[in-house]
């Protein structure tokens, strides 16, 4: 219900909190982020390496190493980019690859996509660069000037010029005493406060830097490669079979016991 009543938002014109947005995700200049088994570059992994146990004649799979992503990537929507946190998120409609091998890790870089043999089964998600994203979360907004404080920033430009006392006397020192004076230390907070002021309005004019990360307050924290109508379908799908299954588990519960009172 929350997806479906949930607007879907813009980045330039999203209001603070919680929001949800549809775009493509992108991966950041830098560094890229390389899924651990199949050496990818994505958005977003997760992995993990089972190892095939046998107990006499059965055999299951056991867990041995496992993993996901948690490095930063962005989110385009045509009206701005927001950056994503992904630490706490439930990631679906991710590509799926699994594979087998004889040896923990992968020999191969490319994974086959083979259904039996070997002891060890790697199983990999990644959100491509480029796929369609869709994210709900808390959106964030700052812009490069932050919080703004004149006094605090006029003061911090006087100091940097005190440093350098041949510069400050050289602009400021008008009557060529070798000393400033109190009417010549106004005329250098001024002209301080002017060049600060400049230099603010240049970071005001940047666009600002959006953020989407958990929500807490017990809301969900979704990322998916589905549009929000195919993502509340399933799990209005997934609704319906745990209710299903909570009857049938509890008609069971019943005859059980029912069956018991008369043994």
């Amino acid at each position: 219900r929350l997806i479906t009543d949930t607007p879907t938002s813009k980045i330039r014109s999203a209001a603070q909190g919680f929001v949800e947005l549809f775009g493509r995700a992108k991966m950041l200049e830098g560094e890229p982020i390389l899924s651990p088994l199949s050496r990818q570059a994505c958005c977003w992994w997760q992995y993990s390496i089972e190892r095939r146990v046998r107990t006499g004649k059965n055999s299951h799979w056991s867990t041995v190493e496992s993993g996901r992503s948690e490095g930063v990537f962005a989110l385009l929507d045509g009206t701005g980019q927001a950056l994503i946190d992904p630490i706490g998120a439930e990631v679906s409609g991710s590509k799926k690859k699994v594979w087998y091998g004889s040896s923990r890790r992968p020999a191969d870089i490319a994974p086959g996509l083979s259904l039996f043999g070997g002891r060890y089964r790697y199983t990999e998600r990644v959100l491509s660069n480029g796929s369609d994203l869709y994210a709900m979360g808390k959106l964030q907004s700052q812009t490069a000037a932050g919080e703004f404080d004149l006094k605090q920033a006029v003061g911090d430009k006087l100091k940097q010029w005190k440093k350098n006392q041949t510069n400050l006397l050289a602009k400021f020192d008008a009557n060529g005493d070798g000393e400033i004076c109190v009417k010549e230390w106004q005329q250098a907070r001024a002209a301080a406060q002017a060049e600060v002021e400049n230099e603010y309005a240049h970071l005001i004019e940047q666009e600002p830097i959006h953020l989407i990360s958990h929500p807490k307050q017990g809301l969900p924290y979704l990322l998916s490669s589905k549009p929000p109508q195919k993502l509340a379908t399933r799990y209005l799908w997934r609704t319906i079979a745990g209710a299903i299954g909570f009857l049938v588990c509890g008609a069971a519960g019943t005859w059980i016991a029912s069956v018991r009172q008369f043994i």
